[in-house]
């Protein structure tokens, strides 16, 4: 099963998004803290195959903790995808993400997204 990691501040996005990936047969890790050095620990001990991160998280910057985690050797391969209610895409691409998705979006956009990053995934 395709695993992916969210990384989003806000608890009802965070609920949503977790119950569709899972409704469309993902396991989803949620995590709701955003120091760099916890969350490279989590992502390096979760085999992650994806992670979707906002980039404005509370207290935290997405756009420097995409670029720790780009750092570290065992998630060079991590597929990323950001996202943010402003258009920065050139920033997250820049930074060192796969992708980018400007909220709001709707599901099957994601779920497009996953699906063209992942050749074990269909339909």
């Amino acid at each position: 099963m395709t695993h992916v990691v969210l990384i989003e501040d806000d608890p009802s996005m965070r609920h949503l998004l977790k119950i569709f990936l899972e409704m469309e047969q993902f396991r989803t890790t949620l995590i709701d803290h955003f120091e760099p050095n916890a969350v490279i620990a989590e992502l390096q001990s979760s085999q992650a195959d994806f992670l979707l991160m906002d980039v404005h998280l509370n207290g935290a910057n997405g756009l420097a903790l995409l670029a720790s985690v780009r750092e570290q050797q065992g998630l060079k391969d991590l597929k990323i995808l950001m996202t943010s209610g402003e258009d920065c895409e050139d920033a997250c691409l820049a930074a060192g993400a796969n992708g980018f998705l400007l909220k709001p979006y709707a599901p099957t956009d994601l779920l497009t997204w996953l699906r063209s990053k992942d050749s074990s995934l269909s339909n």
